[in-house]
């Protein structure tokens, strides 16, 4: 009886002491960063969880179109990219249509 009891108490009181999960995170948008638009990219499981800015090589290089290779990160990380200037989507925005890379 005592070890049924138990059993109870805790399938009941496990999932009130487990530590409380924020909201799923995911935008994608232009936004002005320093008077100019810049494309960003916000995604994490858990709003209240430490930011991971992903900073890549460039010049030109993408990070943004490789969503998947980055979304184990999501579960522990807020990870924000952004497209810099002259690539992405960034260069959507702000190359002529006659500009090569």
């Amino acid at each position: 009886m005592r070890l049924v009891v138990a059993a109870l108490l805790v399938a009941v009181l496990e999932p009130a002491c487990a530590p409380a999960r924020g909201r799923r995170v995911e935008e994608a948008r232009y936004l002005v960063v320093g008077g100019i638009e810049q494309w960003v990219t916000v995604r994490g499981d858990d709003d209240r969880s430490t930011v991971l800015l992903v900073v890549h090589g460039g010049p030109g290089d993408v990070q943004s179109t490789y969503r998947a290779a980055y979304a184990p990160y999501e579960r522990d990380f807020v990870l924000v990219q952004w497209d810099q200037r002259g690539a992405g989507r960034r260069a959507r925005r702000t190359c002529a249509p006659s500009a090569t890379a």
